[in-house]
């Protein structure tokens, strides 16, 4: 959940005197990326681009976001070599390697289908510090936190509804 879109809406359901930390996720600001990409062949922390732009769209610790279609695999970008060429500090879905392999496997299925590459999404680095930073200061001062996660809890109609309400 956008952070700016949390603040006002719960303000209005909560009292005033509360103090709300609300917490930004990369992922709601990403953003599509220019071209497509592919992994290198001999090298699977390598991603090679196609029309690409990483100097403008990367820098490190942001991250790199494949398609739904390869589970929205996801991965920490630790260089920025070029325009098409950057580096990731782990290959997709960790040291099993698995990740790579599903990625491997659709680059071959589009490949037979005459495209190359997957088009993939950029997502900011967060600095979550700050957020810390007041969560402990409200803790250390004998005050609570309350986590509202981002499914829906199945309790009762009316409980569920509070919940959707402080939610949004």
């Amino acid at each position: 959940m956008d952070s700016s879109k949390f603040v006002i809406p719960l303000r209005m359901f909560l009292p005033l005197t509360w103090f709300i930390v609300p917490v930004a996720r990369a992922a709601d600001m990403a953003k599509p990326g220019s071209g497509r990409i592919l992994i290198s062949p001999d090298d699977p922390c390598l991603i090679l681009g196609e029309g690409t732009k990483f100097l403008t769209e990367f820098s490190p610790r942001m991250q790199i976001m494949l398609p739904k279609s390869v589970n929205s695999a996801l991965a920490e970008v630790s260089e920025v070599i070029s325009d098409t060429q950057l580096r990731i500090k782990k290959e997709f879905g960790g040291e099993s390697g698995k990740g790579t392999i599903r990625i491997r496997e659709k680059l071959a299925e589009l490949r037979a289908e005459g495209v190359t590459g997957l088009e993939y999404k950029t997502l900011p680095f967060v600095d979550q510090q700050d957020m810390y930073r007041l969560v402990y200061k409200s803790l250390k001062k004998g005050g609570s936190i309350g986590i509202f996660p981002e499914g829906v809890c199945v309790i009762s109609s009316s409980t569920t509804l509070l919940l959707l309400l402080l939610r949004w």
